[in-house]
């Protein structure tokens, strides 16, 4: 993230509003005429669409034309945090009808400091200037699952994370377009890994992988919800297999399968507690995502790890 796609301003008493400029400013171009990026350059289009935000009832002019170019960073420079504020609820009420829509509260400072920790991606990031690099971004990312909530927030916060992992993305096909020029088949072997990652992350569900994954590991499916249903509620199950029911599941254990995966829970559940590990379900389905990440690696990408 770039320090103007969100933005914290503090207030007395420690809490901090964090306003997402970078939502408001897609909403824009998305409302105006299908995302014409021209119209924050033109000062008449801008009073067209959003006098109300520039005028009081009176006609009297509340903000200038930069007071909002500076607000929603196409401008150097600042404004007030009152007048950021109220911007940022006239966007919601007109954008959305809430005013609060792109305003987050925060009271915790330490996810401040984490916030301003990863404001930069590439500050966050280990390098990815090589081979071993790219594939320790690939695993850093997967990793992040059960501190991100299911990639929901930027890691031990509670501030959205979509653009976040977005831009994490973006390093690593960056990483991979410089390490890969004139060889398209290191190109296209380490695209693929990372398409496969970016579908699950944006797939917000378990298991979420694509095919491919659940072939290489099998285990992964054991943590669909399909299992859960089956084993607590089997009429319900039978319902929805035999179509009788509005819900669907994309595969149908036999009680063979559901006997494989209770077995495989009864294992690890005995060894976290031999161990006193006390990982979280999240936990381990994020172990079983790094043992397939690293059956994927040495599958598709042997040739050039023992170079």
């Amino acid at each position: 993230m770039t320090n103007n796609k969100q933005r914290i301003y503090n207030f007395p008493h420690d809490t901090y509003t964090l306003v997402d400029i970078e939502k408001i400013n897609l909403d824009l171009e998305n409302k105006m005429h299908g995302g014409r990026k021209d119209i924050f350059e033109n000062m008449t289009t801008l009073h067209q669409y959003f006098a109300e935000i520039y005028t009081d009832s009176s006609g009297n002019e509340i903000y200038s034309y930069d007071d909002i170019r500076r607000f929603l960073g196409r401008k150097k420079g600042g404004i007030s945090h009152k007048k950021a504020m109220t911007l940022a609820n006239e966007f919601g009420l007109i954008l959305k009808n809430d005013e609060t829509f792109y305003m987050t509260d925060i009271e915790d400072v330490l996810q401040i400091l984490t916030y301003q920790k990863v404001s930069d991606i590439r500050n966050y990031l280990e390098p990815m200037d090589s081979l071993e690099g790219i594939l320790t971004g690939f695993r850093d990312i997967l990793l992040k699952l059960e501190s991100s909530q299911h990639f929901n927030y930027i890691p031990n916060t509670t501030l959205d994370g979509f653009a976040f992992f977005g831009e994490w993305i973006c390093e690593l096909n960056r990483a991979i377009f410089k390490l890969t020029l004139g060889n398209l088949e290191l190109k296209t072997k380490l695209m693929t890994i990372l398409e496969e990652i970016e579908f699950f992350i944006r797939q917000y569900e378990v298991p979420g992988v694509v095919e491919r994954w659940l072939e290489i590991n099998p285990s992964l499916a054991y943590y669909d919800v399909v299992y859960q249903i089956m084993d607590e509620h089997p009429q319900l199950y039978e319902k929805i297999r035999t179509k009788h029911h509005s819900l669907s599941f994309s595969f149908y254990p036999s009680k063979k399968d559901l006997i494989n995966r209770n077995q495989y829970f009864e294992s690890i559940n005995k060894n976290n507690t031999k161990k006193n590990l006390q990982y979280s379900q999240q936990r381990l389905f994020q172990n079983e995502l790094e043992k397939t990440l690293n059956l994927i690696i040495d599958h598709d990408l042997i040739d050039y790890l023992h170079k």
